[in-house]
């Protein structure tokens, strides 16, 4: 049977219905009304089949055609909720009762709105086969014929030829008067609907409190406004005031004027009559009918944006609104309300996007199977959680792929994902997004589609006092964001007074309208100044004015760079853009620890043989050594140094002796460190470069602190702060600061300790760097720990853990976990400190650094002699001390010592004990620990004068 049919998508359509017929032929939920599916199914497949029997698709009229597009969406969707049924049903067995209960009362109402929208269906398409069969009648009659085509050319209905013709064609043929009585649109299913709650209810309030309503549903396409305003006219009480007088009407026909009166009309079930005035005969209907009247006109926007007829639609709704008893509640594409003198509009804000959490349950509605999905989320944010969009992605999630797959889709496809053939704005994200691009106020604006364009390109919006050095091209920016804020293909920040594009519109016009190269590369060069003020080491008076701005472009600087970096461009413009990638990695350094961008710029500069190479190199060598990567940081490093001596840069030369310094340091060969720096600082001095001899001086200082020399490193520490500060370097200065209050915590003098490092810490907040924040947050909580103000150590070790680990900082976060196990066995929770500090020294070990292996264990060590575990305890420290003595920490071995000599104390072995707190609280007093060497004081006290 559907081999015969002569249209390609008609077939497709038949096809489903059959299958329809098949699955609602084997339901046993919800039997009565899918038996009413198959009897509608099978009428209406004999109407078609009558209708094209004989015929080619070029011999039916154009307006069967055009009925036959929109019955394929109907059976389309009627397939996709028919399975959905179906899959609920065969799981009826595993769902509570009520919620079974829900889900058929639910499946009622869907099942009954598509009867009504097949009833529909049958009726227009035998409405069509006899106004077909009369047309053919009519072939002799040439001059009304020739009225007729006229009117078809002005894309009129035929039902509106068939009253302008009026008694002439009555009188040509009685077959015509079948036409008089069109059915009316039924109202969409009430559709499930997140996130819209309290705008649903203000529109609820707005149409129950007012006798003459008047709304407007505004937004983007795809936002959803269609189902937040059939959710309205569903909701129980609009439906208690207006019954059944709530009228859809889809405005996406209503090309003129007459034929959105028409479709009103038909809403109403008006026949045809003599009056040649159809909106008299619905404002007479209207004022005689006793019922409250509601019409929801959607897609409002097409007659309203019609050239030349803006005034007779406005007439229009002046009738209509004019009636008391009548109502209006519009959707339309864009955030203007229709303005009209006489009506004024109850206002309602514009749709935006939904909420995560309403888009992952819009989502898991559809396709509850990818409940468990860890990249869900992640697709929700990609997609600017816009409803159409989650729909489609859902519908695909539910044929079989996950959300991780449809992610890494996304990344590949973007808005080619969500394209179907044949679709419409309801179905494919392409096509909602060029019925915007094609609205009058975007096609009559000739800088609208590249400003778009532009923005588009910045993922992180656009500050409006920014656009004229962004866009220095376009003259009429202010009128061009009016024309496309019109459509909602802009949306405003107020908070931040930025302009945003959404994510997948942003993805259509880089896929369709890139930028020109012109306005492109002004865009480009207005990044590349601005990276160039993000180098955190710079003078401070310059980056703390830039680094606002650096702040807010973060996320723009990065798709500016790596889609500079990413394109074939002539060398030359490769340049700019690895100088940008390096200026900006810099901030990136000290605020995200991010190397996505130095590794592209690295990757561009080799194979381009850049000069720059070498310096990509080495600042890819310093984002390897805070990862803890020493071997891969080394290897890089040497081969950055081959190429600054090849191209004769002493301060690149200098660079790779200072960081090779800092990773021996960090693999604890201090002798090998000192050397490093001291060879830096000459090259340094040679060269003029003071902040590099300020750069050597602050490290030569903390491989002194970290070999217990306090007092000389506080020489050197203040040495190099002098220097930072007569350079104007903030940043180097704070961290002169905080190596001082470091080195004073451990001298035991807390109160100046705890000053100095809530200084510093104060700075690197301003300054962006968090690791500098981190690092201070640990160092303040080991001194509270000490302090014993536990809370409030718990919450700076936990933050500093935070940070480091969002960072991949490994060496931070080991510390981090070393001083929160050594508090939790404070506050007696002994299986959580050893379980924390265990973590810590596996990150440790893994680093290679010993001197935080021993601090754990005597951590460990210190816990188990809190639990009276002695002997355990003791064997732990000893190993402990022996890690110290290897490293050449006195301090560590000490405390360790003098732990041991406590326990020997508590266990009455007093001699053993007094050797070792007395030798202990000499070595710490020589060191410059006066606080644990009071401590040792104190144990010694405690031991009996007579033993």
């Amino acid at each position: 049977m559907v081999d015969g049919i002569p249209i390609p998508f008609l077939k497709g359509s038949t096809g489903a219905m059959l299958e329809i017929i098949k699955i609602a032929r084997t339901m046993r939920e919800n039997s009565h009304d899918c038996k009413e599916i198959m009897s509608r199914c099978s009428s209406l497949l004999v109407v078609i089949l009558n209708t094209v029997k004989g015929k080619s698709e070029e011999e039916l009229p154009p307006e069967f055609l055009k009925r036959v597009e929109c019955l394929t969406r109907i059976i389309r969707d009627m397939l996709f909720e028919l399975k959905m049924i179906e899959r609920r049903s065969k799981g009826r067995s595993v769902i509570r009762f009520w919620r079974a209960a829900v889900y058929h009362i639910d499946n009622t109402i869907r099942l009954k709105g598509y009867s009504s929208k097949l009833d529909w269906a049958i009726q227009e398409f035998q409405v069509l086969s006899k106004i077909d069969s009369c047309l053919q009648s009519l072939e002799r009659h040439r001059e009304i014929i020739q009225s007729f085509e006229d009117i078809n050319r002005g894309q009129i209905e035929v039902l509106s030829a068939v009253t302008i013709i009026g008694e002439d064609l009555r009188r040509v043929t009685p077959q015509i008067t079948a036409a008089n009585s069109l059915p009316s649109a039924a109202i969409p299913p009430e559709p499930t609907v997140f996130g819209r709650d309290e705008y649903i209810e203000t529109a609820i309030v707005h149409l129950l409190s007012d006798d003459s309503a008047l709304l407007v549903v505004l937004g983007p396409g795809g936002i959803g406004k269609t189902s937040v305003a059939v959710k309205v006219i569903h909701d129980r009480r609009v439906l208690e005031r207006f019954g059944e007088c709530r009228h859809w009407v889809s405005c996406e026909e209503a090309t003129s004027p007459n034929l959105l009166i028409e479709l009103l009309a038909r809403s109403l079930n008006i026949n045809l009559s003599s009056s040649n005035d159809r909106m008299k005969d619905v404002i007479r209907y209207l004022e005689s009918c006793p019922c409250r009247h509601i019409f929801l006109l959607d897609n409002f926007e097409i007659p309203w944006d019609l050239k030349g007829q803006q005034s007779n639609i406005a007439d229009i709704l002046v009738q209509l609104a004019a009636i008391p008893t009548v109502s209006l509640l519009l959707t339309m594409r864009g955030d203007e309300y229709p303005v009209v003198d006489r009506l004024r509009w109850s206002r309602l804000p514009s749709l935006n996007r939904l909420t995560l959490a309403a888009a992952r349950d819009t989502f898991l509605e559809i396709s509850p199977s990818a409940i468990d999905d860890p990249e869900l989320d992640t697709l929700m944010e990609e997609i600017d959680c816009l409803p159409l969009a989650i729909t489609l992605m859902a519908r695909l999630s539910e044929e079989g792929e996950s959300p991780t797959e449809l992610l890494s889709q996304w990344r590949k496809e973007s808005t080619r994902l969500l394209d179907r053939p044949g679709g419409d704005r309801r179905n494919s994200i392409e096509v909602s997004i060029q019925l915007s691009l094609q609205s009058p106020s975007v096609a009559g604006d000739v800088d609208a589609l590249p400003l778009l364009s532009i923005l588009a390109t910045l993922p992180g919006g656009a500050s409006r006092h920014s656009l004229p050095e962004l866009c220095p091209s376009i003259p009429s920016i202010t009128v061009s964001l009016r024309s496309l804020r019109r459509v909602s293909l802009i949306y405003d920040n107020t908070n931040k007074d930025t302009i945003h594009v959404l994510s997948p519109i942003r993805s259509y016009m880089q896929l369709h309208h890139p930028p020109k190269h012109k306005a492109l590369n002004d865009l480009r060069k207005a990044y590349y100044v601005l990276a160039a003020k993000a180098d955190i080491n710079s003078k401070q008076s310059d980056f703390l004015k830039a680094l606002p701005e650096i702040r807010e472009e973060e996320v723009n600087m990065e798709a500016i760079l790596l889609g500079a970096l990413n394109e074939e461009h002539q060398s030359k413009d490769k340049e700019e853009v690895i100088k940008a990638s390096l200026d900006f990695s810099q901030y990136l350094f000290w605020t995200y620890l991010r190397s996505d961008i130095i590794e592209s710029a690295e990757g561009v500069a080799r194979s381009l043989k850049s000069p720059q190479h070498a310096n990509c190199l080495w600042l890819l060598s310093e984002f390897h050594r805070m990862h803890g990567s020493y071997g891969p940081a080394i290897s890089v490093l040497e081969e950055a140094r081959q190429q600054f001596i090849v191209i004769g840069s002493d301060y690149g030369i200098a660079q790779c002796l200072w960081s090779l310094g800092n990773i021996r340091r960090m693999q604890e060969q201090y002798s090998s460190a000192c050397s490093l720096f001291e060879e830096a600082k000459r090259v340094y001095k040679e060269i003029g470069f003071r902040p590099g001899v300020a750069n050597s001086l602050w490290s030569i200082a903390n491989v002194h602190w970290w070999q217990d020399k306090y007092d000389l490193a506080l020489s050197v520490v203040e040495e190099a702060r002098a220097i930072y500060v007569e350079e104007d370097n903030c940043h180097g200065a704070n961290n002169c600061l905080w190596s001082m209050g470091n080195i004073y915590k451990v001298k035991g003098q807390t109160e100046l300790a705890y000053s100095m490092l809530e200084e510093a810490m104060a700075v690197y907040r301003r300054l962006g760097d968090r690791i500098g924040v981190a690092n201070c947050q640990c160092s303040l909580g080991g001194i509270l720990r000490i302090q014993e103000k536990y809370e409030r150590a718990h919450i700076m070790l936990e933050e500093a853990k935070t940070t480091y680990q969002e960072l991949g900082y490994q060496l931070g976060l080991a510390d981090s976990l070393c001083g929160l196990g050594a508090l939790l066995s404070l506050q007696h929770q002994h299986a959580a400190a050893r379980s924390i500090l265990q973590e810590a020294e596996i990150i440790y070990m893994a680093l290679g650094y010993n001197r935080g292996v021993a601090k754990c264990l005597r951590s460990l060590g210190e816990d188990l002699a809190s639990e009276r575990k002695y002997d355990a305890a003791h064997a732990v420290l000893k190993k402990a001390m022996a890690k110290f003595t290897s490293v050449g920490n006195k301090f560590g071995a000490a405390k360790c010592l003098a732990s041991i000599g406590s326990i020997y104390r508590k266990r009455g072995n007093y001699q053993p004990a007094s050797v070792a707190l007395e030798k202990a609280r000499m070595i710490l007093t020589d060191i410059g620990d006066h606080m644990y060497a009071a401590w040792c004081r104190d144990e010694l006290d405690r031991i009996p004068s007579v033993w």
